[in-house]
């Protein structure tokens, strides 16, 4: 509900920035529309009913997905180049910071995963995440 919360509950990417409206036409008052969070260089697409204005977006890290390159076609409305900053392995899964447009991103991801993705510092990936998993407070 509060950003305060969120980093408490252990939430690894906690953004403040504003809300622009995008796709708000056939929603309904109280219906969640497609929203444009802004935080310096990152935009995200999320799901709201948040009117334009400051806000926090919170992306949990396990809701971040990895890849070596762009995907095809996805539902995840965000697709985000960047650079792997640091790998922190601990037993099957390992914590994964990229810096996408100046701004570090956190995922948890399986060490299986590292190790098949090559994902190591200075290693070039794309984060992705549904605009469902960016949550808006």
């Amino acid at each position: 509900a509060t950003p305060a919360a969120a980093e408490f509950l252990g939430a690894e990417n906690v953004y403040a920035g504003s809300v622009d409206r995008t796709a708000a036409a056939g929603g309904k008052p109280g219906e969640p529309v497609s929203l444009r969070f802004r935080s310096g260089s990152l935009t995200l697409v999320a799901l709201g009913d948040f009117p334009d204005g400051p806000c926090h977006a919170v992306v949990r890290a396990g809701d971040v997905v990895l890849a070596r390159e762009l995907p095809g076609p996805s539902s995840a409305r965000n697709a985000i180049p960047g650079t792997v900053t640091e790998v922190a392995g601990d037993g099957a899964v390992a914590r994964v910071t990229v810096d996408v447009l100046g701004v570090p991103l956190v995922a948890v991801v399986t060490t299986e995963a590292v190790r098949e993705l090559g994902i190591r510092v200075g290693v070039p990936v794309v984060a992705s995440v549904k605009a469902t998993a960016v949550h808006l407070c």
